[in-house]
């Protein structure tokens, strides 16, 4: 017994902080900061069915923002295409989208492939559908893939969300 008090007798003097040591510093950390609300019309966007929005009557532009940062935009427009290509800015059209969409369904791109992708891309490429598939072709992505994502599930799935929709 009186080993054992020797013991717990030395154990205690460890608890707490030692001597002479103050308390480490505690850092503070900036949460992040808070996304404003999505506006109407991309609450609206997002609840469209994915496939055929180049089919809709008015010409619209939707600037979106990857994972990493990568700022991209879907123009429906020919011109408002060119326009952001000149400024430097990645700009697919509605065949890319559609690429996009069905490879998501088929549950073959992801948020790093979509960074890559667009890398890939650059201002003046174009993404194709064979090189988003990764190892099954066209028929059987359509095929196997469930039909019907609306845009908000296709941004979801590719690690990317709406930052702005212009009409026009």
């Amino acid at each position: 017994m009186a080993a054992e008090a020797r013991v717990l007798g030395d154990l205690s003097l460890d608890v707490g902080l030692p001597s002479g040591r103050s308390r480490p510093r505690l850092r503070s950390v900036r949460p992040p900061a808070p996304r404003p609300a999505p506006s109407p019309a991309a609450v609206e966007l997002g609840a469209m069915p994915a496939h055929g929005l180049g089919a809709l009557a008015a010409a619209f532009t939707v600037r979106m923002r990857a994972i990493d940062g990568t700022t991209f935009h879907l123009a429906t427009a020919a011109a408002a295409r060119d326009a952001l290509a000149e400024s430097g800015a990645i700009a697919l059209d509605v065949d890319e989208w559609d690429a996009l969409t069905i490879a998501a369904e088929a549950d073959r791109v992801w948020p790093a492939d979509l960074v890559q992708a667009l890398r890939a891309r650059g201002v003046t490429g174009r993404m194709t559908i064979d090189a988003l598939l990764d190892g099954i072709t066209y028929d059987e992505a359509v095929r196997d893939a469930p039909r019907g994502f609306t845009v908000a599930r296709v941004l979801a799935r590719i690690g990317a969300r709406i930052e702005e929709v212009t009409f026009g």
